[in-house]
């Protein structure tokens, strides 16, 4: 119940603006090697497979650390949690393109139904809700995720699908 409250509060929080953040220069790749080391042992006790594939270098963007790495450890638990594949996988690469620091988390799980996608960055929205999972959430961590990329100047999106799974996409404008 604290979780879920804390969730309300800190959505309601980016959606109404809050406090300005302080946004510096930084690595992001500093945030996405936070959250893959903090949800490893997620994929560990889950048996699966977390692959990190092409990686951007020398990145810079204006952004808050802890509120990226947060968007990255919510795709990734989300990606481990509700993977119900037989030989699970996630897959993490990042690149430089067209001006963008961009960040695709793929799985190899039941994917979200076309029905579900309009929906993702909602507020109580469970995408992964049809597989049954014993995994329990408020369905705010999209939402959550979506308002901080929004208020960083950049974008959360769900990509097509190619085949099983489901692939999020993180984009930042590099700085400077």
């Amino acid at each position: 119940m604290t979780r879920l409250l804390d969730g309300i509060l800190d959505l309601g929080t980016l959606e109404g603006g809050g406090a300005p953040w302080k946004l510096t220069p930084m690595d992001p790749e500093v945030a996405l090697d936070n959250a893959l080391r903090i949800c490893g042992g997620l994929a560990l006790a889950k048996g699966l497979r977390l692959q990190s594939g092409e990686r951007a270098t020398q990145a810079r963007v204006l952004a808050d650390v802890d509120r990226l790495s947060q968007v990255f450890i919510n795709l990734l638990s989300n990606a481990i949690k509700y993977n119900d594949s037989a030989e699970p996988r996630v897959r993490v690469d990042s690149a430089l393109a067209d001006g963008h620091y961009e960040v695709v988390i793929e799985d190899n799980g039941p994917g979200i139904p076309e029905g579900d996608r309009e929906r993702m960055f909602s507020k109580f929205s469970r995408g992964w809700a049809h597989t049954h999972s014993a995994t329990q959430g408020a369905g705010l961590g999209l939402a959550i995720s979506w308002q901080i990329m929004r208020r960083l100047d950049g974008t959360l999106e769900l990509l097509p699908g190619r085949g099983r799974g489901a692939r999020f996409r993180v984009r930042l404008r590099l700085a400077g």
